[in-house]
């Protein structure tokens, strides 16, 4: 389900803080000083419209001008999440990029310290240990988390219990984190 949104049009924003305010203020003085001397001739509505045809043209002559598009803006995503958003995306592309051996060493072994406490990261609830067993079964293994978009197919957790859950039964026999990646050389051998 998708919150709809208006579009908005595009429109031009003043960038007051690149103007020329100096400027600005010369341009409206010389202006008004020209028209102050036939002001009582003419009507008020007449006034009104040159005063406000000054300030417009020396708006648009000494204060940039910005297009702002229609990008939708939601409510619910801050600056502090828009800032996650692309953290993450960062390290989907470097992941991508750089998916090596050394790795794919350091992430298992970073969920070896994670699985046996011996690290400051905490293995999240929603990763548990399989129900029932299987012939690939060994007492180490998770179950696999389902994902429906590869920015979160690809992200730590659910690629490192892939890998994870592929390494055979003799790996987790490793009573320490040297053996562990003792037991990762020999199966890269």
């Amino acid at each position: 389900m998708k919150a709809k949104t208006s579009k908005k049009k595009p429109r031009l924003v003043h960038l007051f803080k690149k103007g020329d305010m100096n400027g600005l203020k010369e341009n409206i003085q010389e202006n008004f000083t020209t028209r102050m001397n036939n002001m009582e001739e003419n009507t008020v509505e007449e006034n009104w419209t040159y005063f406000k045809k000054i300030i417009l043209q020396a708006t648009k002559e000494f204060i940039p001008q910005k297009t702002i598009g229609s990008k939708q803006h939601v409510p619910w995503i801050s600056t502090h999440i828009k800032r996650l958003i692309r953290r993450r995306q960062r390290r989907y592309n470097a992941a991508k990029k750089h998916n090596t051996k050394k790795n794919w060493n350091n992430r298992l072994c970073m969920f070896y310290k994670a699985t046996h406490g011996k690290a400051a990261v905490n293995i999240p609830s929603y990763v548990r240990r399989p129900s029932t067993s299987t012939r690939q079964y060994h007492p180490e293994k998770f179950t696999q988390i389902s994902t429906s978009t590869d920015a979160y197919k690809y992200s730590y957790i659910p690629r490192t219990i892939t890998d994870w859950n592929s390494l055979p039964p003799e790996a987790f026999q490793a009573t320490s984190l040297e053996c562990f990646k003792e037991q990762l050389r020999r199966l890269q051998l």
